[in-house]
């Protein structure tokens, strides 16, 4: 009756509805459902500060980025530039930023904020490198969207450089669209992907690993079949031990992690 429906109106308010969101970006396939703890509780004040932030990174439309050198270890040449957000923004890990965006259905304007941030910087640092970015898949399926990308990227100052979009190819999997592969570059592949799902591997031209995925099962078998295929593999030994041997073995030549350069301004990135 609507003494219940008014009670329960006022019971949920905005900051139930956030809680509620959140609760169901913690949950996957592996993890259905969830308790309530003290680490919860945790979890979700830490979410309510993130997403305060984004919603002021937002309206300010401004943001910090850092970019990390990808390295062809053989020659110490770098080959491309992969764009993140500054540690100090992120108020949590980034896990945590990208569950509050997609929560909030903050994705598109994330993402559009982010390219926009890499054009102004480029223009700034009046210099030219391939970048590598991490977008949402559901923001460059969507035309209108994808249109307003390519409107920022095309620009003077940005006309000698290329960008790559980083994708989870595990959402990838999920809706498997249409897309330019030329210019993706694929990221949990080997954790995502089932060996009934080669033919898939094979359309990708690029792609980057981690320690964990080599070392899973049957991950050795599935590095091979994409070399074989002639894909770019990209190795981030995030904070792992940095081999010679290891990279040699697996005949991996591009690397990125903790040991090679992160710079807050694109004009110290040296050439």
């Amino acid at each position: 009756d609507v003494e219940q429906y008014q009670n329960l109106k006022s019971e949920i308010d905005d900051e139930v509805i956030l809680d509620l969101k959140y609760l169901v970006s913690l949950t996957d396939k592996e993890r259905k459902y969830l308790v309530d703890s003290k680490v919860f509780r945790t979890n979700r004040e830490v979410a309510r500060t993130i997403k305060l932030n984004v919603e002021k990174i937002l309206s300010e439309g401004n943001i910090k980025l850092s970019y990390q050198l990808i390295v062809n270890w053989q020659n110490d040449s770098f080959k491309y530039v992969y764009v993140d957000v500054l540690n100090r923004v992120l108020l949590g890990n980034k896990p945590s930023l990208k569950r509050v965006i997609e929560a909030n259905n903050l994705t598109n304007e994330w993402d559009n904020l982010m390219v926009s941030q890499l054009v102004k910087d480029v223009r700034l640092a009046q210099t030219s490198a391939k970048f590598v970015i991490e977008v949402s898949l559901k923001t460059l399926i969507d035309k209108d969207e994808f249109a307003k990308l390519k409107k920022k990227l095309a620009v003077k100052a940005f006309s000698n450089s290329e960008i790559y979009y980083l994708i989870d190819f595990e959402e990838y999997l999920k809706l498997k669209p249409t897309l330019n592969f030329e210019q993706i570059i694929f990221r949990n592949v080997l954790k995502a992907v089932k060996l009934s799902e080669i033919e898939v591997l094979k359309r990708i031209k690029n792609m980057i690993i981690t320690d964990e995925e080599i070392n899973q099962e049957a991950g050795s078998l599935l590095l091979k079949i994409v070399k074989e295929n002639l894909t770019e593999v990209i190795y981030d030994h995030q904070k792992s031990d940095l081999l010679k041997s290891f990279l040699v073995n697996n005949k991996l030549e591009l690397v990125m992690g903790e040991g090679f350069a992160r710079v807050d301004q694109l004009k110290n990135i040296r050439k």
